[in-house]
């Protein structure tokens, strides 16, 4: 989970980079228009207070996108703080009360057989140093299992601590996915409105960013080398959740021979069918790109 908001978090902010560059640039332009106005007002004296008007209103039209961009990214970085910060208070209060009943907790196959192994290393490693006079003065029978017990004790004792947290993420992360749905599903609007300004924030950009924007996501999601990011970001987050990765091999294959193949198509599709009316110049660009 934490992977894919940093992701987001990441893709949002090279877009408000790229904005904040635009809107400089437009600010820029609007001065020096400004200043050339002011310079043809000295020759036509006749004509200031349309002059100034028109100086005014330009003003006041550059500064809008300035603001609402200031808000938008505001938005983004609250909600996003609220719900790290939330899932954060929520899963600890979880763990805590989970923590409480750790000794019945009983552990499974995989967690069994974790425990093993490791008592089988320590048992190796504990004849190797007794054996070989590195434990002095050497151990009796009885004290190398005593040991082993206070060992296997340990590893039983983290195996559950896992579990137990991966309990804690689980519904933690439930309760707060809930809690998002009906965040948005009772502010459908607003979150709709939302996006069409971060959207047409976007399209305010220039070309070549645009296109330089949306080349890096879809290489990130669906490039050549996507099925490695997949499969890392999907065993974290199994892991997460308390799966043993052994068992996600063929779950993760599959998902990996689908979904970044229909995204890739899906991408193109709309390259071809939207992105041309919404901005037909970055559509060459990423067509002159993908030809080469």
């Amino acid at each position: 989970m934490w992977m894919w908001l940093a992701r987001i978090s990441c893709s949002l902010g090279l877009l408000g980079f790229l904005m904040h560059n635009q809107r400089q640039g437009k600010m820029a332009m609007a001065s020096v228009a400004g200043s050339d106005k002011s310079d043809k007002s000295i020759d036509t004296p006749e004509q200031p207070s349309k002059t100034n008007e028109t100086s005014k209103t330009a003003s006041v039209v550059m500064k809008e996108p300035k603001q609402n961009g200031l808000k938008l990214w505001q938005i983004a970085g609250l909600v996003l703080g609220a719900i790290i910060i939330g899932n954060w208070f929520i899963n600890g209060l979880i763990f805590k009360y989970l923590s409480a009943h750790t000794a019945d907790v009983v552990l499974g196959h995989h967690e069994a057989q974790e425990v093993a192994n490791g008592l089988i290393k320590a048992e190796k490693s504990l004849r190797y140093d007794n054996a070989m006079g590195f434990i002095m003065p050497a151990l009796s029978e009885a004290e190398i299992t005593a040991k082993l017990r206070d060992v296997g004790s340990r590893l039983e004792q983290h195996h559950k601590t896992g579990m137990l947290q991966a309990a804690a993420n689980t519904i933690a992360d439930t309760i707060v996915g809930f809690l998002v749905f009906i965040g948005v599903m009772t502010n459908k609007q607003k979150v709709r409105d939302y996006f069409a300004r971060v959207g047409n924030s976007f399209l305010g950009v220039p070309n070549t960013a645009q296109a330089f924007t949306l080349l890096l996501v879809s290489d990130i999601l669906v490039g050549y080398h996507s099925s490695d990011g997949w499969q890392t970001v999907l065993k974290v987050i199994g892991g997460h959740y308390g799966f043993d990765e052994h068992v996600l091999e063929s779950y993760i294959a599959i998902f990996v021979a689908t979904v970044p193949v229909s995204m890739d198509v899906a991408f193109k599709f709309w390259v071809f069918k939207e992105l041309r009316k919404l901005s037909p110049s970055t559509q060459v660009i990423l067509a002159e790109i993908d030809r080469h």
